[in-house]
């Protein structure tokens, strides 16, 4: 009944809005869809994330939990995954519908490179691998990461570091690099 009944309702909706019937045959015609959606299971009951590391957890339930009890198919799933971009460790997110009840989101978060200094007295910030401002407070967790200056460092620190990184002895000995001209590296050893 349900296969049969929910293409008629479709139908039928599209037909309130095609022939102008007024907006209370329209809303009778939906209000029945919705109880039909409903008695199909067609509402969300779960919510699952695959991805998280970073990510509080409560940040990441408040910007889900409002779609629980919401007919899965009305959900707007480029809505979701806008709000799952908005938080400050999500790079990337799609979401998809898994029926009868759950929506299913991947999320990709960024990953902390180096912190950053525009110039001498500029606030520091985290960079992700790509050169990305990652939008957090807290940077006592990061303080191990080096340190990278000047304009332009945030896009050019990944293969600065790479280089590094094949040179374990200089790397382990560098405290800090200032990216100068847009063009060459200065490499501050042990602190000097």
């Amino acid at each position: 009944g349900f296969l049969v009944g929910l293409p008629l309702l479709a139908g039928g909706t599209v037909a309130a809005l095609y022939t102008g019937l007024s907006s209370r045959v329209a809303a009778a015609v939906r209000s029945g869809g919705e109880r039909l959606a409903r008695s199909a299971g067609l509402v969300v009951r779960e919510i699952t994330v695959e991805g998280r590391m970073r990510t509080d957890p409560k940040e990441l339930a408040k910007a889900l939990e409002s779609r629980v009890g919401s007919l899965i198919l009305s959900v707007e799933l480029n809505d979701v995954r806008k709000q799952l971009e908005g938080l400050p460790w999500v790079k990337s997110a799609a979401v998809r519908r898994q029926l009868p009840g759950t929506l299913h989101a991947v999320i990709v978060e960024h990953r902390p490179l180096a912190l950053w200094r525009e110039r001498e007295g500029a606030r520091t910030q985290l960079i992700d691998e790509e050169g990305e401002i990652v939008p957090v407070s807290d940077l006592r967790p990061f303080s191990g990461l080096p340190l990278v200056t000047g304009a332009g460092a945030p896009k050019a620190a990944g293969r600065l570091l790479a280089l590094l990184a094949a040179e374990p002895e200089l790397a382990k000995r560098t405290t800090a690099a200032s990216f100068v001209g847009g063009r060459r590296w200065n490499l501050y050893i042990d602190g000097r």
